[in-house]
């Protein structure tokens, strides 16, 4: 069978055409163009400042969780504040790199550098996925992610989101051809990088994937120890007092800015202003009721989660387990920001992906889907900073938790179905994916 009958047996949503792989390319210049060089030259990337100002304070021999000590030995141009550097200290090697270079202009191959994790993460996830490059899937799929505030935010910091991505992604593919120890390695990185990812471990703790776990968990502790060994213990102990003392205060859990479940409810139900933050509950019951309610959320959610990997343990593979629990984890942290949820893009390909393998895909689908999609974007409030009447704008803003939360019921409830259920050729990280009937039966709900 040559290229072009391949081409003609996939569904319409599938097939890569010239003008979709043109306004790929299109996507990928403009994109690149504004944010990994024109950007980073016209401003000053407040995150990046902290991670070049570590790896400087490394190279003259300052202790690099030492804020004050930073701000003395390591003098930058521009206004901005050096705030604390909050990664383990295996990190520190790639800034100790970077800061080689000056500032400002070494943040033109950071970004750079991310640019390039951002689309090597969306061409390997495609390609495992078998979805070709240039079908109507990956342009709207590439639309979607430049178009985000997650994916703007990520550069105006000057973040490291993607390269977490990047290796999660590597982790996934793993998972997907059954490399349980690639994968393992793939993930410990990431939770090296940023540690929230290790919170990945709990479905396939819950399923039983003990392989993947074990080597997860034994190369993370190896790198992370080779790192305090390398700047020393002392010094190391500071990344554990600024984890331990990160903010999560009233301007924190109220600001718009936070997407986290817990922040949803404390603007719902607390009322606050300072200088920087002001928000007006729709019901004003404290935060005492606030944080309750939360946190009940936070254990309703993980239970779901969790039950569903356990029931889907032996119907679902490692990567689907991986994939459907990547919503939640933005969810239940108490902190997060917009520019983490360009971490989404591993279950919008795979969603995406499955609903395009049917011809005509249901209208229940392509509006599910299309929803979280467009919550996602939030274009008109990202691009052109609609006021909204403070009363509710503070809920309305943002939006990435709600497409996290509709893009999460889509992957435990739909995606089983489709890839059961698919004419098309399925990607083998789903092939023995069987019939899911609901979402409540997943999860021990079901009448009997």
């Amino acid at each position: 069978m040559n290229a072009t009958t391949m081409s003609d047996a996939l569904p319409t949503a599938l097939r890569p055409t010239r003008l979709g792989q043109c306004a790929l390319i299109l996507i990928a210049l403009t994109a690149g163009l504004n944010v990994a060089l024109i950007n980073p030259v016209r401003n000053y990337l407040l995150d990046f400042r902290v991670y070049y100002a570590a790896g400087r304070a490394v190279a003259l021999g300052v202790n690099p969780y030492d804020q004050q000590a930073i701000y003395d030995a390591v003098p930058l141009p521009g206004n901005q504040p050096i705030m604390p550097y909050l990664y383990a200290p295996p990190t520190l090697a790639m800034f100790r790199a970077f800061a080689e270079l000056p500032y400002p202009i070494v943040q033109l191959p950071w970004c750079l550098l991310q640019f390039g994790c951002a689309v090597a993460a969306f061409v390997i996830l495609l390609r495992t996925l078998h979805c070709p490059l240039g079908s109507l899937v990956s342009v709207v799929l590439a639309w979607v992610v430049v178009q985000s505030g997650s994916f703007t935010q990520h550069f105006k910091w000057g973040q490291i989101d993607w390269l977490v991505v990047l290796l999660i992604t590597l982790a996934w593919r793993g998972l997907v051809h059954r490399k349980q120890t690639k994968a393992g390695v793939w993930l410990a990185l990431a939770g090296v990088t940023k540690v929230v990812p290790f919170g990945l471990l709990l479905p396939l703790i819950v399923a039983r994937r003990w392989r993947t776990t074990f080597i997860t968990i034994a190369t993370g502790a190896i790198v992370i120890a080779a790192g305090w060994l390398w700047i020393g213990f002392e010094n190391s102990k500071g990344w554990l007092a600024h984890l331990a003392t990160q903010s999560s205060g009233m301007q924190t859990l109220t600001t718009a800015e936070n997407m986290s479940l817990h922040a949803l409810v404390y603007r719902a139900f607390v009322s606050f202003a300072d200088t920087k933050v002001q928000t007006t509950a729709w019901v004003e019951l404290g935060p005492t009721v606030a944080r309750f309610v939360a946190w009940t959320l936070v254990v309703v959610v993980v239970a779901i989660a969790t039950t569903w990997a356990h029931r889907m343990r032996r119907r679902v593979d490692d990567a689907m387990l991986l994939a459907a629990f990547v919503p939640v984890v933005p969810l239940i942290m108490k902190v997060t920001w917009l520019h983490h949820g360009v971490v989404l893009l591993i279950p919008f390909a795979v969603a995406l992906v499955h609903v395009a393998r049917r011809e005509r895909p249901s209208s229940i689908d392509l509006l599910w889907l299309g929803a979280a999609l467009a919550a996602y974007v939030n274009w008109p409030l990202q691009q052109f900073s609609v006021q909204l009447p403070s009363s509710y704008a503070h809920l309305v803003a943002p939006s990435m938790t709600y497409s996290a939360l509709l893009l999460w019921g889509f992957m435990l409830w739909r995606v089983p179905q489709l890839a059961a259920s698919s004419p098309a050729e399925r990607p083998v990280a789903y092939d023995a994916v069987a019939p899911l009937s609901n979402v409540a039966s997943a999860v021990g709900l079901s009448a009997s």
